[in-house]
């Protein structure tokens, strides 16, 4: 595991990128390990992905909870995203992420970032794993596909 203890006073890590990436496609991120938001909390029965799951994986990367309010655990508490590169960002109405995504596509947007953000209100987290047995679910993965696809061009 990570100690991300080390880095607490500092907002950036000891390595520095070479290279930008030209894009982030991103299916249901989570951005702040805090679980503060109302879908975080609201999530907790009949999902795949659930509060107490997610609280599971939590306790697994950090070392303390305490880390999940540092900004290099919680992007979405940084206070510069100026320099994120174009985005994807897919957000589901079902899924305890679905109010991380959405936030960070604001802040992208607000930030000058191009940033495309689909919402699939009526699909749960993990919906992609499902298209052999859900015709939505298999609509909106290829919807997904043709998304990443333009970035191609």
């Amino acid at each position: 595991m990570f100690n991300w203890t080390q880095y607490i006073t500092h907002t950036q890590l000891p390595v520095q990128s070479k290279v930008k990436p030209q894009f982030q496609f991103l299916l249901y991120p989570m951005f702040d390990l805090q679980g503060l938001t109302e879908s975080y909390r609201r999530f907790n029965k009949q999902l795949l992905l659930t509060r107490d799951l997610m609280d599971y994986f939590r306790q697994h990367y950090l070392n303390s909870l305490d880390e999940a309010a540092l900004p290099l655990v919680s992007p979405l508490i940084t206070n510069d995203i100026s320099e994120s590169p174009d985005s994807y960002i897919l957000t589901l109405g079902f899924d305890p992420l679905r109010d991380d995504g959405i936030e960070y596509a604001v802040r992208l947007k607000a930030a000058g970032i191009s940033t495309h953000h689909e919402h699939y209100a009526d699909c749960m987290h993990g919906f992609i794993s499902v298209t052999a047995v859900s015709a939505r679910a298999k609509q909106a993965t290829h919807n997904v596909a043709m998304a990443l696809n333009k970035f191609n061009h």
